[in-house]
Parts: structure tokens; sequence; C-alpha cells
């Protein structure tokens, strides 16, 4: 209790004087002569009046967020957890497939291009128009698990060479 008592007292100490300042300048500014008012205001014209300000009311367009889902599946009709799927117009939107292989995208444009892209297949370029669901079929690329192992062992030997 003490202390919050002498914190509260030294913050009034260091406040008041601060206070006082800034009271004294605002009444030195208010004692202005009728005469500098007079000047400081134009004066209106008996026959015309003053055109007054008038509120300008800004109307925003109304953003429409539109959603497109779909499905990614495989070679075999089996869903593809973990595809990458972005829109090409902007890379940062897009996603990646849930575990039954669907999606979801939010976007404000009316249609969007497509990149699907998946660890041994070859990627799908899709045009979406509308927000319906789209089902993506992915086609696997020859021989990838040869190509993938044909490139680590150029890698590995690559790393090894002095």
């Amino acid at each position: 209790m003490k202390i919050s008592t002498y914190l509260l007292t030294s913050a009034l100490c260091l406040l008041l004087p601060a206070l006082s300042n800034a009271q004294s300048k605002t009444a030195r500014n208010s004692q202005l002569s009728s005469k500098a008012l007079a000047v400081a205001t134009p004066k209106a014209k008996a026959n015309k009046s003053v055109a007054q300000p008038v509120a300008a009311i800004i109307v925003e367009p109304e953003i429409i967020t539109r959603v497109f889902t779909g499905t990614v599946l495989g070679a075999w009709n089996d869903p593809l957890a973990g595809a990458i799927i972005t829109v090409i117009s902007d890379p940062k939107e897009g996603g990646i497939t849930n575990s039954s292989g669907g999606y979801m995208i939010k976007s404000t444009s009316t249609s969007l291009s497509l990149r699907v892209t998946y660890a041994g297949y070859q990627d799908a370029l899709v045009e979406v128009n509308d927000t319906s669901p789209l089902l993506v079929q992915m086609t696997p690329i020859d021989h990838y698990e040869r190509q993938v192992k044909k490139n680590l062992k150029a890698a590995e030997k690559a790393y090894r060479k002095p």
C-alpha cells in the first residue's frame, strides 16, 4: 500500500508543473483583443451568403470474396493429400490439399488460373471460372523413381568430388 501511494505522489509531483504551464499558455492565447479577432475572421457581404462546406459521402465498392473448392486425384483416382495449389496471378494465394484431397481458396477475382503440383506427378494448369467444385486429375511422370535415383546419385557424386 505504501509503495502505490508513493508512486502516485511522485507521478503527481511530475505532472502538476507540466499541467500549470499548459494552462497558462492557453490563458495567454485566449486573451486576444477584439481587434485581432476582427482581422482574423473574414467579413461576410450583406447581400451574398457565405458558402457552407458540404460533407462528401464516399461510398466504397463492396469487395466480394469467392470461395473456390475442389479435389485433387492421383493416377488411380485416389485423393492426393499435400498437393500444392497456387494461383498463377498471385502466388501468395493458394493452399494445400487436406487428407481427402480437397482444397479451398478464397479470392476476390471472378476467375482463377491454378497450378497444382505434387511429387511424382506432372504440374496441372487449371482455369476456374465459377465457384462449383472442381475435380483435378493428375498424371504421373513416367519412371519417376528412376529419375529421382539418378539425380540423387549425380548429386552425391558432385558432393564427394574433391
